[in-house]
């Protein structure tokens, strides 16, 4: 499968420097490669099926401890700045080193101490300093995940069930309501300040931008490194893109001052087109689908980790560029090692598992008493 994406990519690069101009062909091979770091990450962790043995499992549940020390020891001196470049960081590190935490206390049947989950929350819990409407809404789907849903309610779906998970869904948005609101909706018309004004629009320009170039480049989008990419902006070559569609005058995204070019993951879609976007929403739907597998082999705790790791490439995305960043290497690699057990199954062994039960029946079975 990487091999397909690097076929696809590469599609994409030849389609960029032959059909489009909107950037130099160094900053189209720039854009290849950020393009490509994800899914490299992803399928090198689903090939290689890692095994992690005791050694390692407290290895890493020492590693994780100790973020976790570095990072209130940040909050209590007042440098998580400092530390951290950003703010925003600190919530991106708790809830990676909570999904890292649970994987490496997850027991071989799927169950978890009570000390171990009190460990893991308190670990994510320190991510609320972080004040990013973003981890707040991650931080309400975690728990909702690990303390509430119960595998298989969509299959038999009671009232109850219906109202618990739309309950958590009117959470994560009431949650994450002041970014949405500053962002897409006032888009700064309560702003004193010009420049606050004009920070506030950068981000919905995109997005606009993103609708204006798929309608010129419906199929196949506008080509890598022409939108919304590290590789679009000065830092690579500036793309004529942003001139084509009247952005090039911005505050944020025009030549003189693009700092908020590269400031959404979902804007740089437009460079793939409709089919393009078909894809990225394939690659999830399988990986979700294969997500659902660990239901029933160990229950719901890892499935749990993983459905996490894609809210948190989702949620990031709509006002970050995360999936290419660490961050996302690390939620893609975390979904690459939960699936790598079922890679050399057969579709026979793959059809039996699926026609069996549950493992946990119950929201909370998971726990080991």
């Amino acid at each position: 499968m990487l091999w397909v994406v690097a076929f696809i990519m590469a599609f994409y690069a030849i389609y960029s420097m032959i059909f489009l101009s909107y950037n130099t062909p160094i900053a189209i091979a720039h854009d290849y490669i950020t393009q490509m770091k994800p899914f490299c990450y992803f399928y090198v962790s689903y090939a290689v099926v890692p095994h992690l043995n005791t050694f390692v499992r407290r290895t890493l549940r020492k590693i994780c401890l100790l973020n976790a020390f570095v990072s209130i020891l940040c909050i209590i001196t007042g440098q998580v700045e400092t530390v951290f470049s950003h703010v925003t960081y600190l919530g991106l590190v708790s809830v990676l080193t909570f999904m890292v935490y649970l994987i490496a206390s997850t027991e071989e049947n799927g169950n978890i101490s009570q000390k171990n989950l009190i460990v893991a929350v308190l670990i994510l819990t320190i991510g609320l300093f972080c004040t990013r409407s973003k981890f707040y809404g991650e931080y309400v789907m975690a728990l909702y995940m690990l303390f509430v849903y119960i595998p298989g309610f969509s299959k038999k779906i009671k009232p109850k069930h219906i109202c618990t998970f739309v309950a958590a869904v009117i959470l994560v948005l009431i949650v994450s309501w002041n970014k949405i609101e500053f962002y897409f909706i006032t888009a700064g018309s309560d702003a004193i300040m010009s420049e606050d004004l004009l920070m506030q629009m950068a981000r919905p320009m995109l997005y606009g931008g993103m609708i204006a170039l798929l309608l010129m480049h419906p199929l196949l989008g506008s080509g890598l490194a022409s939108f919304a990419t590290n590789a679009s902006s000065s830092a690579v070559n500036y793309s004529e893109a942003y001139s084509a569609i009247g952005l090039d005058i911005v505050w944020g995204l025009s030549p003189d001052y693009d700092a908020f070019i590269c400031d959404a993951y979902y804007p740089s879609l437009a460079q793939f087109g409709i089919i393009g976007i078909i894809l990225y929403i394939a690659f999830f739907v399988w990986i979700y689908k294969r997500l659902g597998l660990l239901l029933y082999k160990q229950g719901k705790l890892l499935y749990s980790v993983g459905i996490m790791s894609i809210v948190v490439l989702m949620i990031e995305g709509i006002a970050a560029t995360t999936f290419n960043q660490p961050a996302g290497a690390m939620c893609m690699m975390i979904l690459g090692f939960l699936l790598s057990q079922f890679k050399n199954m057969s579709k026979i062994e793959l059809r039996e598992i699926r026609q069996g039960d549950y493992k946990d029946k119950k929201a909370l079975d998971f726990i080991k008493k």
